[in-house]
């Protein structure tokens, strides 16, 4: 009996360590207008610059998002096409 309470104790710890790190990364801010995607990381990184309201969230919004990014300057990829940077273009 005494070790069935030992081990539903460790699991209440483990249960409890586990919810602060889920916790933790799905609380990461994401970007609410033009100003936090310009700032934000998928914009440097994949061109995600332009705030939409109708998405609710940051999209490629122009060939220049794109030609700022990373993928644009490692991948050749520095056009708009759809909503990612292609090296094509519209």
């Amino acid at each position: 009996m005494f070790a069935l309470a030992k081990a539903a104790r460790r699991l209440g710890r483990i249960l409890a360590v586990t919810a602060v790190l889920v916790l933790g990364c799905s609380t990461k801010e994401q970007p609410t207008d033009q100003k936090s995607c310009a700032a934000s990381k998928d914009c440097r990184e994949v061109g995600k610059c332009t705030w939409e309201l109708m998405r609710g969230g940051c999209v490629v919004g122009s060939h220049a998002d794109c030609q700022n990014s990373v993928v644009c300057g490692k991948e050749g990829r520095c056009k708009k096409v759809g909503d990612t940077c292609e090296k094509g273009g519209e």
